[in-house]
Order: C-alpha cells, then structure tokens, then sequence
C-alpha cells in the first residue's frame, strides 16, 4: 500500500499535469531514453531561443548547449562520444502563462557543471536531443546497473501502478514532443487519472 500511496500523492500533486518538469521521477527502464550521459557544458547559447514544442494549446524554448560527453551508457546510433548538442529546455508558454523549467531556473544547465543527464529526441522531426533530467548519483547507478544486466522493457518486472505511471510518462512526452494536441493527452489520459481517483479512494477506506 505505501508503493500505490506514494504514487498516487505524486500525481494528485500534479506529477501528471501534463508539464514535463513536474513528472515526479525518471523513467524506471533506462532504455526509456535516446541519451544517457555524464557530460561537461562548455557552452549554453543564451542568445539562441529555440522553438522545439508547437501546439494550438502552447509553445516550449530552450538553448542549445555545447557539451562534451565524459561517459554514456547509453547513445544514439549515428552519434559518437565526444562534443555533442543538446537542447536545455527554459520554459513553456500556455495561454497567457510562463512556465519555468525547473532544471534550467535552478542552474543545472549552465556552463562549467557536469551533470549527468537523460535525453530524448523531440520527435516531431528528431532534430533536437532534448534534456528532461539531471539524474543523481542513485539514479544514474541504476541505470548502469540495468545496462550491465541487460535489463530491457521485456524484462522489467510489471505491476498495474507502474503500468499507468509509465503510459502516464509516454503521454506526456508525446505530447512535449508535439506528436499529440493537448486535447488527445487529455482524451487518453481520462482512463489514468480515473483509475488513480479509484486507488485514492481505497486508500481513504484503509483503518
């Protein structure tokens, strides 16, 4: 019960609000992302404002970011180690509201850090990898100790919960990357949030 308590606190909370920077965690399977590495910013283009996200219901920016790969575990195929680009995601426009990025706002993506981070294309048209977490130590060791392990999405271990926190995940990357409106996040996302309104009020009948 703590397991489905702690979920569905998360999203209650906003986790699934359908803003990339409020998902409560990174993805449980490291093969969830394009890039996985430890890298040096050398350089964030400040002064290149870069639209990677358009829909009817909003907009998201970021800068470029020159970085130097120190280790990966995991990589695109066309890409090697080395001095690479990634987008910083800044913030996103949603009616007459600004919405930071928390990474960014805090100074995770500024020049000189070594952070590690996990990426995915934005998959409109696979232009930008772009930088959804800075992952600590643990995560970053878990991720490791699934590639040495060979752990796969086949392989991961499946529970009801995780099952909707994951396709909760994927919504919103689709919907980040523009393949979906908001109004499909929001039609395919109605099954999800009934069932953590149905585990939220089990969890109020407990002693």
């Amino acid at each position: 019960m703590k397991i489905i308590n702690i979920i569905v606190l998360s999203i209650m909370t906003g986790a699934l609000s359908g803003y990339g920077e409020m998902v409560a965690a990174p993805a449980d399977l490291w093969t969830k992302y394009d890039l996985i590495a430890k890298v040096t910013i050398l350089t964030v283009h400040t002064n290149q404002e870069v639209l990677y996200f358009d829909s009817p219901r909003g907009k998201s920016y970021g800068y470029p970011m020159e970085v130097e790969v120190t280790e990966a575990l995991r990589m695109p195929p066309e890409m090697e180690p080395g001095r690479i680009q990634l987008l910083a995601p800044v913030y996103s426009i949603h009616g007459d509201r600004r919405l930071e990025f928390d990474f960014y706002s805090k100074g995770e993506y500024s020049a000189g850090n070594q952070p590690a981070v996990a990426c995915s294309y934005q998959r409109r048209n696979g232009t930008w990898l772009v930088s959804e977490w800075v992952l600590s130590e643990a995560q970053w060791a878990e991720y490791r100790d699934q590639k040495e392990r060979g752990v796969s999405s086949v392989d991961s271990p499946r529970s009801e919960s995780r099952d909707m926190v994951e396709n909760a995940r994927e919504l919103i990357r689709q919907w980040r990357g523009g393949e979906i409106s908001m109004e499909e996040y929001n039609e395919r996302m109605t099954p999800i949030r009934e069932y953590y309104r149905w585990q939220s009020d089990k969890l109020q009948e407990l002693p």
